[in-house]
C-alpha cells in the first residue's frame, strides 16, 4: 500500500537551527493475533540555522572575491602584453612568431575572462536566491546585490568585443600600422574594463561589511524569537514551570 500524506506541522512553533524528531508506525492488523505495530528509525529533520545560511552566502560570496582577483592579475598581464607588442611594432613593422602567439594567448584569456564574469554572475544570482528566500538581506543591501549584476553586464562592451575582433583582423591580414592601431584602441577599452572591474571589488567589500551588520541583526532578532517562544511553552505548560521554580 502507498500511503501519500501531507503532513502539517504548520502548528508546530519551529523556529531556524531546530530539529523535528519523528518516527513512522505502520499498523498491520490480523483477526487473529491483532494488531501488529512496525515502527521505524527515529528520523529528524535538521533545519538550517541563521549560521549555515550566512555560511552558505559566504562561500559564494568568497568564491566571488577569488575569481574577481583572478581576473584582475590577467587583466594586468593582457594590457602588459599589448602594450609590449604596440611599442615594439613602432620600432619594427614586421609581427614576429612569438609576439603572434602572445596575441593570440591574450584573446584566450580575455575569453576566459569573459566566462569568469559570467560564473560571477551566477554567485550573485546564488546570493540573491539565498537572501530573498530565507530574508537574510534588508531591501537597500539586496538592490546592491542587483546593481552588482548590472555592473557584471556593462563590463563587457561591445566596444570591447569590436576591439578584439579589430585586433583580429588586423593579425590575420598582417598588416603592422592596423594591428598597432587596433592594439592602442584594445588597450583603452581594456582599461575600461579594469576600472569597472576594480569599482565592483570595491563596492562588493563594502556590501560584504554591511552584510555582517544585517547578519548580527538577523541573529539578534532569532534569540529574541526564541525567547518568546521559551517564555510561551513555559507558560503554557505550569507543571514545567513548577519544577524550574523548585
Amino acid at each position: 500500500i502507498n500511503i501519500n500524506n501531507n503532513w502539517d506541522i504548520s502548528s508546530e512553533t519551529i523556529l531556524m537551527g531546530d530539529e523535528l524528531h519523528f518516527w513512522i508506525l505502520a499498523n498491520d492488523y490480523d483477526n487473529i493475533n491483532g494488531p501488529n505495530i512496525a515502527k521505524s528509525k527515529e528520523i529528524i529533520g535538521i533545519f538550517p540555522s541563521l549560521e549555515d545560511l550566512f555560511y552558505k552566502v559566504e562561500e559564494y560570496e568568497n568564491n566571488t572575491e577569488n575569481i574577481a582577483n583572478d581576473i584582475q592579475d590577467s587583466m594586468e598581464e593582457i594590457s602588459e602584453i599589448a602594450e609590449e607588442i604596440r611599442l615594439e611594432l613602432l620600432k619594427n613593422d614586421d609581427l614576429s612568431w612569438e609576439q603572434e602567439k602572445k596575441l593570440e594567448q591574450t584573446f584566450d584569456e580575455v575569453n576566459e575572462t569573459f566566462e569568469q564574469i559570467e560564473e560571477i554572475q551566477k554567485n550573485i544570482d546564488q546570493i540573491i536566491e539565498q537572501a530573498e528566500k530565507n530574508n537574510l538581506f534588508d531591501n537597500d543591501l539586496m538592490q546592491k546585490f542587483d546593481y552588482f549584476q548590472e555592473m557584471l553586464s556593462n563590463m563587457m562592451t561591445p566596444e570591447l568585443i569590436d576591439a578584439m575582433n579589430e585586433l583580429q583582423k588586423a593579425m590575420d591580414n598582417l598588416d603592422s600600422q592596423k594591428i598597432a592601431e587596433a592594439l592602442e584602441n584594445f588597450e583603452v577599452n581594456m582599461e575600461e574594463f579594469e576600472n569597472q572591474l576594480d569599482r565592483f571589488i570595491e563596492m562588493f567589500e563594502m556590501a560584504k561589511a554591511e552584510q555582517k551588520l544585517n547578519e548580527l541583526s538577523e541573529m539578534m532578532e532569532n534569540m529574541i524569537d526564541k525567547q518568546k517562544d521559551l517564555i510561551d511553552n513555559l507558560n503554557s505548560s505550569p507543571e514545567e514551570l513548577s519544577l524550574l521554580n523548585s
